[in-house]
């Protein structure tokens, strides 16, 4: 499956209804959930937003924030506002709607490239490479209520039924051995799991968009795993920093922290690296998070 077949799983092709105005459909739902991804709002209304803005801009910061839950069977449409029009700069505005009322409301601006005459950046953690791991059948990120829904995957282990149709693929890389409680950290290699075309740049950053929100809650539940037993998780918000050029089908690193947690409520960042260590994209997510009783 390459270039537009691609397309039409993730984000998901998005269909020009009026100006401006675009409907997008194929969502992909999650095992046990019983909304949409909200990776799947980020990614169709960046996508919505970039067919408005010039070629030579390139998104660098985008904020979404999920304001009502979405039906999973219905298309989505993408109203974009186009907040302003600079040299160096463009401003827009994404709401997200179904049967006319507000799921999602995305803010995303983009950049003219400039040469930089500074840089710095956080280095990369030292793990094992994606060569050496095996792939993750998502048994941690699914909901435990989910078990009568269970499946054998290739090598007999137990997976949730869709679970295997999730369009990223994933590694888990192990932590150091810690005593007592653990650290609300994960450390995960991912990817597309099918090639996508070298001439689409934006492409690239609407699936990274789209697979950036899969793992995050899940990190700040790293230290109560296996006990915990969810009854709901949901996304409330979620911001990215694009800082580099990247390739979302070449492995990346995804360093997710959460230095807080309470009120029912998890804050987690990322760190998102390419092989050779560059930094390219930041992420932050606030969650909803509460147990199954």
């Amino acid at each position: 499956m390459e270039g537009e077949d691609m397309r039409a799983n993730v984000p998901g092709v998005l269909e020009e209804i009026d100006g401006d105005l675009y409907r997008g459909s194929h969502l992909w739902r999650p095992v046990g959930a019983k909304r949409i991804y909200g990776g799947q709002l980020v990614g169709q209304a960046l996508e919505a937003a970039t067919r408005t803005v010039a070629s030579t801009l390139t998104v660098h910061s985008l904020h979404t924030y999920f304001v009502r839950s979405g039906d999973w069977a219905l298309p989505v449409m993408y109203k974009v506002l186009r907040l302003r029009d600079g040299q160096s700069f463009a401003s827009r505005s994404v709401l997200a709607s179904q049967q006319g009322r507000p799921i999602a409301v995305t803010l995303a601006s983009f950049h003219k490239h400039e040469p930089s005459s500074f840089e710095h950046q956080q280095p990369m953690p030292d793990v094992p490479g994606p060569e050496t791991l095996s792939e993750s059948k998502y048994q941690f990120f699914v909901n435990e209520k989910m078990k009568d829904d269970e499946v054998s995957d290739k090598d007999g282990k137990p997976v949730r039924k869709g679970a295997l149709d999730v369009p990223i693929a994933a590694k888990i890389c192990p932590l150091p051995h810690q005593e007592g409680k653990k650290e609300p950290r994960l450390l995960i290699w991912m990817k597309s799991r099918e090639p996508l075309p070298s001439d689409s740049s934006s492409l690239h950053l609407c699936l990274i968009a789209y697979m950036s929100d899969l793992w995050m809650l899940s990190a700040a539940l790293t230290p109560y795993h296996p006990s915990f037993k969810v009854g709901m998780m949901t996304s409330l918000d979620h911001t990215l920093w694009f800082h580099s050029p990247v390739r979302a089908d070449e492995w990346l690193l995804y360093e997710l922290y959460s230095p807080k947690a309470g009120n029912n409520r998890a804050l987690v960042t990322g760190r998102l690296y390419k092989q050779d260590g560059t930094l390219a994209v930041s992420t932050v997510q606030e969650g909803l998070i509460r147990s199954k009783l």
